[in-house]
């Protein structure tokens, strides 16, 4: 007699398989990803190594820059925001002077 082969056993062996090709594929997907470099050919051309050196015209020039006071930093000065509104407070202010021709009169 021949045993007989159970359903049970012909799953066990197809979730395996499955099992070891998601695994495969998944341990493939992580080695390729430690491989690849993420930067593009461009990229690695544009890099350039940073020099240790500071150049000593920097240096000086640093040192000859002008300090300001608190005093100084707390005064106030006009922003755009500022000079827009008084522009227009002007023209505003023309415009409300100079006469202009009424529409109903100007309809007859």
């Amino acid at each position: 007699m021949k045993p007989k082969h159970t359903v049970s056993s012909y799953v066990l062996l197809v979730g395996l398989m499955g099992l070891l090709i998601a695994g495969g594929v998944i341990s493939y997907q992580i080695y390729s990803a430690l491989l690849k470099s993420q930067m593009s050919k461009e990229q690695k051309i544009a890099i350039r190594p940073l020099e240790g050196s500071i150049d000593v015209k920097v240096l000086n020039d640093l040192n000859s820059r002008r300090g300001f006071s608190d005093i100084e930093l707390d005064r106030k000065l006009p922003t755009n925001l500022e000079i827009e509104s008084s522009s227009a407070a002007k023209i505003v202010a023309e415009t409300e002077t100079t006469p202009v021709a009424s529409i109903s009169g100007a309809a007859r």
